[in-house]
């Protein structure tokens, strides 16, 4: 059982047929609502009932006897309720309001919609033609047709797989859409040129050659072990830095060992300033990165 300390007493009373005196207590750290009648036993500063007899003497008028008066007396002497942990009440918690926004409702008319509209579709049409994916499409660049961001990517997002038919390297006669697994005798036909069939092309094969590159290649292999003809090993483009949507793909066509250019390699252009429009992101082709194919 606690201890309570009393704070003050508010007033007394005698019930009939005793000879006892009750006092109107109010606890430290609590309210008027918590006050209660004790008896003058229950107090055992005897200093409160002093000072509350002398202050009684002095102010006859302000004790009426009754079971109100500690109501009124704590309403005319009311102070500052005790804030903190160690009373009843306690700090409120600050909520921050959300910041007003500053930006005023714009109208836009029904023209302005239905142009945005048929840009969109445009660009669409246009990327399907060329050739697209979730992360990527195909348009014309500065050097003929370039790959280009679909949607924003962040770095080291996936962004296509340079997909084609596998052949031995001693098959290679021609074509500027050969590269070579890492690690292997086998070269991806990304345009089919050496290839006795065609095969769907991959955009990420439209990917141009930049010495500053913002894409990378990254050789990944096939968690399922693979069986005979099957693909052992996928060759992804995957980005180096974040890359904006409409911004052109490019990565180092002799970054390690490899070497593609016979001659000099051709000069660097303001491909990274350039934007092209992406066609508008589709559910159907929800961007989903093959990582559970690595090792």
């Amino acid at each position: 059982m606690g201890w309570y300390r009393v704070e003050r007493l508010l007033d007394v009373r005698q019930l009939p047929g005793s000879t006892t005196r009750q006092f109107l207590v109010r606890w430290q750290g609590y309210g008027a609502e918590d006050d209660s009648w004790e008896d003058q036993s229950s107090i055992l500063d005897e200093r409160l009932i002093r000072t509350f007899d002398v202050s009684r003497a002095q102010r006859p008028d302000a004790f009426s006897g009754s079971s109100t008066a500690g109501a009124w007396l704590a309403a005319s002497q009311r102070k500052q309720p005790l804030v903190g942990s160690n009373h009843q009440a306690c700090d409120l918690p600050t909520i921050g309001l959300p910041p007003s926004s500053s930006d005023e409702p714009a109208r836009v008319d029904c023209a302005a919609l239905e142009r945005e509209a048929a840009r969109a579709t445009a660009a669409q049409l246009t990327a399907a033609a060329y050739g697209l994916d979730a992360f990527c499409f195909v348009a014309p660049c500065d050097c003929g047709l370039g790959l280009f961001a679909r949607v924003p990517l962040r770095a080291g997002q996936f962004i296509g797989e340079y997909d084609g038919p596998r052949l031995p390297q001693r098959l290679q006669v021609t074509g500027k859409y050969v590269l070579g697994v890492p690690g292997t005798s086998v070269v991806i036909d990304g345009a089919c040129e050496n290839s006795p069939f065609n095969c769907e092309r991959s955009p990420a094969v439209h990917a141009n050659h930049s010495a500053q590159p913002n894409a990378r290649l990254e050789c990944w292999q096939v968690e399922v072990r693979a069986r005979a003809l099957e693909v052992r090993h996928r060759v992804v483009l995957v980005a180096a830095e974040p890359i904006d949507a409409g911004q052109e793909v490019r990565f180092n066509y002799e970054a390690g060992d490899s070497t593609y250019w016979a001659g000099q390699p051709p000069p660097e252009t303001a491909w990274r300033q350039l934007r092209a429009r992406p066609p508008p992101p589709s559910a159907l082709e929800e961007p989903r990165c093959p990582r559970a194919l690595t090792e």
